[in-house]
């Protein structure tokens, strides 16, 4: 720990890798960022895969249990009584998304009255459950891969100030030394100004 090491490289060891900055300047602390980067990971993983895994079952589920309307069928009534139908319309639009935007799709038939009636009976509570357990999932994948970030991030700064408290420790800094030069009758002194670095 005698020796200096460079603010900038425990910056961007830390940057890189959460707590390499700290064990390159010799704090132990740094078990913590790398610990703390781990589990982040880990977790961020687990969500990902729970959420992937549970957005399959609701697809399938929706596979088995909603079918497109009739065009013509009664998909409600507007705000002057009148029967709305399933049109043209409609029809086109969830073929479109069933064939380029599954994301759209899947959403958009429980999402919609003039879709929802497509759902065999008592089955479309169910399938929104699925779609919100799915989304919580990879939502707290996203947060866990924030976590990671904010590590980075604390963990760079940390190991910067790291550095420069150890470097101010060793007196690294303007030394001003006094030297006898020459013999004991023509002797001279010097001051003499170093910084270390």
């Amino acid at each position: 720990r005698d020796v200096y090491k460079s603010p900038g490289k425990a910056f961007i060891f830390s940057a890189l890798a959460p707590g390499t900055g700290q064990l390159y300047v010799g704090a132990k602390r740094g078990y913590v960022y790398l610990g703390v980067e781990a589990v982040a990971w880990a977790t961020s993983y687990f969500f990902h895969e729970s959420g992937t895994q549970k957005e399959d079952e609701y697809m399938n589920f929706a596979d088995a249990h909603w079918t497109e309307p009739e065009l013509g069928d009664s998909v409600g009534v507007d705000p002057d009584g009148l029967t709305i139908t399933y049109n043209e319309e409609y029809h086109n639009r969830i073929v479109y998304f069933r064939e380029h935007d599954k994301g759209h799709y899947y959403e958009d038939i429980g999402k919609y009255a003039y879709y929802t009636i497509g759902w065999d009976p008592g089955t479309l509570g169910d399938y929104l459950d699925m779609r919100d357990d799915a989304n919580r999932l990879l939502k707290n994948s996203d947060y866990a891969i924030m976590a990671a970030v904010v590590n980075h991030v604390v963990s760079a700064v940390d190991a910067l100030r790291l550095a420069r408290s150890h470097n101010v420790s060793l007196g690294h800094g303007v030394n001003l030394n006094l030297k006898l030069k020459g013999g004991l009758h023509s002797g001279g002194v010097m001051l003499v100004a170093s910084r270390k670095f």
